[in-house]
């Protein structure tokens, strides 16, 4: 009878030592996919918000392109180079001529 109930015994704990295999089994495939997921969104979240601070570079840099030309055309428009040219002592001329193109160059009336 001892025999009997030894193995007894042992099927048991081989029985449960099974049932905690299967547990372990369901568990891990029911946590691991979960734990997939949760990385992968954390990882496409990061991702978004360096595309975020891309993106607000991207449109600062449109900004400052925009300030720079509207600069350009202020600085280059004719009045303004006027101004500058008369306090570099260059006057408006009284009379102006023209040089034909058959002549080549200019001469005295």
């Amino acid at each position: 009878m001892k025999i009997y109930t030894s193995k007894r015994k042992e099927a048991r704990q081989q029985q449960s030592m099974s049932r905690y295999i299967v547990l372990f089994l369901l568990v891990s495939a029911i946590l691991l996919p979960g734990a997939l997921m949760i990385s992968s969104s954390i990882q496409a979240s990061h991702q978004g918000s360096i595309l975020s601070d891309i993106e607000r570079s991207i449109s600062e840099a449109k900004q400052d392109i925009r300030k720079l030309e509207a600069e350009i055309i202020t600085e280059s428009s004719l009045s303004d180079v006027a101004k500058i040219a008369e306090e570099e002592g260059f006057v408006t001329p009284d009379e102006l001529v023209y040089i034909q193109k058959e002549s080549g160059v200019a001469q005295l009336q």
